[in-house]
């Protein structure tokens, strides 16, 4: 319970932006979990620190630990774990500009909580895969992904994470740079409506434009944007 507690203080103290007492009250946690020989423990963690690492520019960081704990979530059968770990290697790997790896990892992710019918874990890696839409040029697709991963978050009634926040506003940027107001709401409003099943079924058929098109990146810091529609 210490090291639980420990990890807790940890991710409330970096949400504040006190990253030094942030990362000792995550490396006291980590000690005590890897003393106790608690894969999961160690695994959470792990995962933990790799968005700490993410959010300060360190990507190496951020895929090492990540991969790290994916393993070990994988080793113990944690498949509501692996499916989180997941989701944050896609962040990582959408930060690399490896945007192909980053829909795999969201994919994957995707069809764990599907078996889990964990919802914002589902709206989570639905917002990853608009992301990777709107760099591909695929503003509509992406503005309905969006659209359908609100849903589902306004269905858990839970608040988005600050890190989401921020970066759903990014994309919001990026897919309004695309399209008219109309559009971008038509194709919103499309995927509030979708059902889960309609959406899983919508992103399998997603693909990558080819090499030599040009890609709509996503701007490396937070943009002030319009709101989204609803």
């Amino acid at each position: 319970w210490t090291a639980i507690v420990l990890s807790s203080l940890g991710l409330a103290l970096f949400y504040q932006g006190n990253y030094e007492r942030a990362g000792a009250f995550s490396e006291e946690s980590l000690a005590l979990f890897r003393e106790m020989g608690d894969l999961r423990g160690i695994a959470a963690v792990l995962t933990n620190q790799g968005m700490m690492s993410l959010e300060q520019g360190d990507d190496e960081q951020a895929a090492r630990l990540c991969e790290e704990s994916l393993a070990l979530r994988r080793q113990v059968g944690d498949k509501g774990g692996s499916a989180h770990t997941l989701a944050m290697l896609g962040r990582v790997a959408f930060s690399q500009h490896n945007y192909q790896r980053a829909a795999a990892c969201y994919q994957e992710s995707l069809a764990l909580r599907q078996e889990s019918g964990e919802r914002e874990g589902i709206a989570e890696a639905l917002e990853g895969l608009a992301g990777i839409c709107a760099v591909w040029g695929e503003a509509s697709s992406a503005a309905l992904l969006l659209g359908a991963a609100g849903a589902q978050r306004e269905s858990t009634g839970v608040a988005i994470p600050p890190m989401d926040r921020i970066f759903n506003e990014r994309i919001n940027a990026t897919i309004r740079a695309q399209l008219d107001e109309k559009a971008f709401t038509a194709a919103w409003t499309e995927g509030r409506a979708f059902t889960l099943e309609q959406v899983l079924a919508f992103q399998e058929t997603l693909t990558p434009p080819e090499p030599s098109l040009p890609g709509h990146p996503i701007p490396s810091h937070p943009i002030a944007t319009s709101s989204l529609p609803g």
